[in-house]
C-alpha cells in the first residue's frame, strides 16, 4: 500500500514541485486548490484533487476530503498570502483576519476534521515565513500568523506522541505569493527593498524545491529529532545535523525552536 499525503495548496509554487516529487517517489497524492487556472500538468498525473476556498471551507468540502484522506501519513500545508501589506496599524482588522484565516485557522480547521483518519505515525509540515528571526517590515500580519504554525508544531508534537509536526523555513524563493508586493511597490518601499535584496542573493539557491523535499524525507525518517522544531532547507546544515542532533538534544532541548535567549 502507498503511503498517503494531504498537500493543501498544492497549486502554489512549493506545493505543485513537492507533489509532482512525491508522485514520482510512489506516494499517494491528495492535493487541494483554489483555482483550478493554476493546476497545469498536475490533472496529467493520477493525483487526486479538491477545490477548496481556504478562506471559506464549507461541509461538502470537508466531507469530500475526509473521503480521500483515509490512513494519510504526511500533512504538509502550502497555503499562503502576504495580504494585506502594510504598517501594524495601517490595515483593516477585517483583511488581518483575513491573513490569519488563511495562514492559521485554515489549516487547524482542516486538520481537526481529518485528524482521525490518520496513519498511527504521522507526520505535518507547515511552512514558516519573513520575520521569525527579526522584524519584516510592512509584512507584520504575514508574520505574526506564521510564528503561530511555529509554536503549533510545538504543542501538537508535545500533547499527540505519535503526531509529529515540524515547520520549515524554506528561505527566499521568488514564487507568486510576491506577486501583490511587486504590484504595490511604489506604495511599500521597505518591504519591496527587502524583496529585492533577497531576489538578488538567491543565485546560489538553483534547486529550494529540492531542498525543501530532502528536508521533508529527512524530518520523516528521524521523527524524534524533527518533531516540534523549525528547521530552515536553506540556512541549516540538516544534510549532516540529523545525527550529531541525538546527542546534543540530550543537553539542550530547546535546539530549533522558538525561545527567547536571556543570557548576556
Amino acid at each position: 500500500m502507498k503511503n498517503k499525503i494531504i498537500i493543501l495548496g498544492i497549486t502554489s509554487d512549493i506545493g505543485k514541485e513537492l507533489a509532482k516529487m512525491f508522485y514520482e517517489d510512489n506516494y499517494e497524492v491528495v492535493g487541494t486548490y483554489n483555482s483550478s487556472k493554476n493546476l497545469g500538468l498536475l490533472t496529467k498525473k493520477n493525483i487526486k484533487l479538491l477545490k477548496i476556498d481556504m478562506n471559506n471551507i464549507n461541509n461538502k468540502d470537508i466531507i469530500k476530503l475526509k473521503k480521500l484522506s483515509n490512513n494519510w501519513k504526511i500533512f504538509i500545508s502550502c497555503v499562503g498570502t502576504i495580504s494585506p501589506i502594510g504598517k501594524f496599524f495601517d490595515n483593516k482588522i477585517e483583511k488581518i483576519k483575513e491573513n490569519f484565516n488563511i495562514n492559521f485557522f485554515s489549516n487547524l480547521e482542516i486538520l481537526k476534521k481529518i485528524i482521525v483518519q490518520r496513519n498511527k505515525k504521522s507526520h505535518l509540515f507547515f511552512f514558516s515565513g519573513s520575520g521569525s528571526n527579526g522584524p519584516s517590515n510592512e509584512l507584520s500580519a504575514y508574520c505574526l500568523s506564521k510564528l503561530l504554525l511555529i509554536k503549533s508544531a510545538e504543542l501538537i508534537s508535545a500533547e499527540y506522541p505519535n503526531l509529529n509536526c515540524t515547520t520549515i523555513g524554506p528561505g527566499f524563493i521568488d514564487t507568486k505569493i510576491h506577486k501583490e508586493l511587486i504590484s504595490k511597490k511604489v506604495k511599500f518601499k521597505k518591504a519591496y527593498g527587502k524583496y529585492l535584496s533577497l531576489k538578488n542573493r538567491e543565485i546560489d539557491n538553483n534547486n529550494p524545491y529540492k531542498n525543501i523535499y530532502s528536508l521533508i524525507k529527512k524530518c520523516i525518517k528521524y521523527p524524534i529529532i524533527a518533531k516540534g522544531r523549525n528547521f530552515s532547507s536553506k540556512y541549516d546544515n540538516w544534510n549532516n545535523i540529523f545525527l550529531k542532533f541525538q546527542k546534543q538534544l540530550k543537553t539542550n532541548k530547546n535546539l530549533f525552536k522558538l525561545r527567547r535567549h536571556d543570557k548576556i
